[in-house]
């Protein structure tokens, strides 16, 4: 079984004027990186329908305003950004698709904030449970094959 998959790359200008006296303006880039890799048995989607949806993300997100709080809304809420900024209907996002760009956009959004994905999804102060502010392990969540017995799948 081969599974294809592509990466999403989002850049994230934030500009601010300069107060140089040749009136020049900076501006910092922040990347994030979502990967879109439908799994055959999975998802409906092909990898080439992957491509055309990502080619459409490309066109549609250019210039377009990521708000910092982005990363706190809700399901609901990166719904409406999507349906009202960037003029897509969220439902016709493949779930791979949507993966990408959550992802991708969280990444940037940690770094333009100078933190990691998961202290930017926490609220300020608390910690993920189990887990230390300090930590640097970060749990796993697999799909296995339905075949086989458990042995079988720790085996492979």
């Amino acid at each position: 079984l081969t599974r294809k998959g592509l990466l999403l790359t989002v850049t994230l200008t934030a500009g601010h004027s300069s107060s140089s006296s040749n009136g020049s303006s900076s501006s910092r880039v922040y990347q994030g990186i979502g990967e879109a890799a439908p799994l055959p048995g999975l998802h409906t989607e092909t990898y080439d329908q992957v491509l055309c949806q990502l080619q459409m993300l490309r066109v549609l997100l250019q210039n377009v305003t990521v708000p910092y709080t982005l990363a706190l809304l809700s399901s609901q809420g990166f719904s409406h950004w999507l349906t009202h900024t960037v003029g897509l209907n969220p439902q016709v996002l493949y779930p791979s698709v949507r993966f990408a760009l959550e992802s991708a956009l969280l990444q940037a959004l940690a770094a333009a904030q100078g933190c990691d994905v998961r202290d930017l999804l926490l609220p300020a102060g608390s910690t993920a449970a189990g887990s230390s502010s300090s930590s640097s392990s970060v749990s796993v969540n697999g799909l296995l094959p339905g075949t086989g017995s458990s042995d079988d799948l720790l085996a492979a």
